[in-house]
């Protein structure tokens, strides 16, 4: 009889253990469906938020340009005239503004700016950072029919008008890639500028305006190595070049001579037919001039 009613309990609680099984098996199940629609709605939730504030961050006027910082390198470039010559980029969306259109746009009115670098405050400030190509000439002009000979120690200092009198103010500048510039005031140069061309420009048939392209790079290199080859390997000292704009030709002046060369003849091909005159003929033989633009004879005054 023990033995039975052992039997019957154990039977008892096995039917028990059963039954609380299947009670927590349908809970588990009912929890699991519930937490699938949870994960459903709030996949569903987290979308239509992220739309939301997309659609917000593409059309909500926070988001349009309406500021805008300008830093310069110098005073060459007034920044309330880059503002308003980028006014055209306000109120556009600043996401949508290209750094790079911005400074093709500067490049484009002023050529003498060699980068601009430009980034974004969000929400809706601009900033611009411009830097100026070195200034690598001063630039002195004289009458289109001149010569170098008119040019004095004074010539590249600006002259003040006199009453009753109009005269040139401004400074004159070249940047190394031959764009002419007019200033009111001076610009000191860099410590670690190189030397600064002293150019004399005549012969030109229209005179050069602000922010013009001048002079090809490569012919201020050309001037420039000419200078040298004579500073370096003759020992001449060569107080400034004579730039004649129509003619297409330059000439420097040393502390005796002035040299004339051309820009259809390579510098070496100058500097060879100087050397060979002065093994032929003594410096103390000429009074005014050298000319090395013929290609088959050296002509002098």
């Amino acid at each position: 009889m023990a033995q039975k009613l052992l039997r019957k309990k154990k039977k008892g609680a096995g039917k028990k253990t059963a039954k609380y099984s299947r009670y927590f098996r349908r809970i588990a199940l009912g929890i699991r469906e519930s937490f699938s629609q949870l994960k459903i709605w709030c996949a569903v939730s987290v979308a239509i938020l992220i739309l939301i504030l997309i659609l917000y961050f593409l059309f909500a006027d926070a988001f349009k340009v309406s500021s805008m910082r300008v830093a310069r390198q110098d005073r060459r470039v007034d920044v309330e005239e880059i503002q308003k010559l980028l006014k055209p980029f306000f109120g556009k969306h600043i996401l949508f503004v290209s750094p790079l259109l911005i400074e093709h746009t500067i490049q484009s009115e002023y050529p003498e700016v060699s980068r601009a670098d430009v980034g974004r405050n969000f929400p809706n400030e601009l900033w611009v950072k411009l830097y100026m190509d070195d200034i690598s000439v001063e630039v002195s002009v004289g009458d289109p029919d001149g010569t170098e000979n008119d040019a004095t120690e004074n010539s590249w200092t600006p002259i003040k008008a006199i009453e009753g009198e109009e005269a040139d103010s401004n400074y004159k500048y070249l940047t190394k890639d031959g764009v002419y510039l007019e200033y009111p005031f001076s610009l000191a140069p860099n410590e670690d500028d190189e030397e600064r061309l002293k150019l004399y420009m005549i012969d030109w048939a229209v005179k050069p305006e602000h922010r013009q392209k001048l002079i090809d790079k490569d012919v201020l290199r050309d001037i420039r190595n000419a200078k040298r080859i004579l500073e370096e390997t003759f020992g001449h000292s060569v107080s400034f070049a004579a730039f004649y704009l129509s003619a297409q030709e330059f000439h420097l002046k040393t502390e005796g001579v002035i040299l004339w060369f051309d820009l259809a003849t390579p510098v070496a091909a100058h500097i060879d037919r100087y050397r060979q005159f002065l093994r032929a003929v003594s410096l103390d033989k000429v009074e005014e001039y050298i000319d090395l633009r013929p290609h088959d004879r050296v002509i002098y005054r």
